[in-house]
């Protein structure tokens, strides 16, 4: 990672010795901190997350062998990307950052969430972040169904299959 990055990718390697691989994550603040498990959505926190633009942040998953093996039973997409696309996803996810100075608390295992560059609003989620870094390492990625969870993911399928 240290040498696609151009900065506080090495932080992060620092910060993360033991890491295998990586999960970025940028979204609200106020939702991630306010928000302990999914059942704690209330319809007021979902609506102030999208309604008024908010602070975000930048989270960093971590963890040992094999993401595929560790997320099993989830649905994913895998995606090659070549050294030059990596450096561009990884610099779009560096500059989603303010700094490499971590903020509490963690949200599950080894972990840390960083201030986030821009504000969340319901033009601009979690969702539409991770279109954008596909798209900055020249993936294809429709803005428009990536405004929700299930459609950022139907579009990926679509486009590059299911694994």
């Amino acid at each position: 990672m240290e040498r696609f990055g151009e900065g506080l990718a090495e932080a992060w390697l620092v910060q993360f010795p033991d890491a295998d691989w990586f999960e970025f994550g940028w979204g609200d603040a106020g939702f991630y901190f306010e928000v302990p498990t999914f059942d704690d959505v209330t319809l007021s926190i979902g609506a102030r997350a999208l309604l008024m633009p908010s602070p975000s942040v930048l989270h960093i998953a971590t963890g040992r062998g094999s993401p595929v093996e560790v997320f099993a039973a989830s649905d994913h997409v895998a995606l090659k990307l070549s050294d030059q696309a990596l450096s561009d996803v990884l610099k779009f996810v560096e500059r989603s950052a303010v700094s490499p100075d971590q903020l509490v608390p963690v949200l599950y295992g080894v972990s840390a969430f960083y201030d986030g560059r821009g504000k969340y609003h319901l033009f601009q989620t979690c969702n539409s972040w991770v279109s954008q870094v596909l798209r900055a390492g020249g993936l294809a990625s429709a803005p428009g169904p990536s405004v929700i969870s299930g459609g950022l993911l139907w579009d990926l399928q679509r486009r590059y299959g299911r694994t």
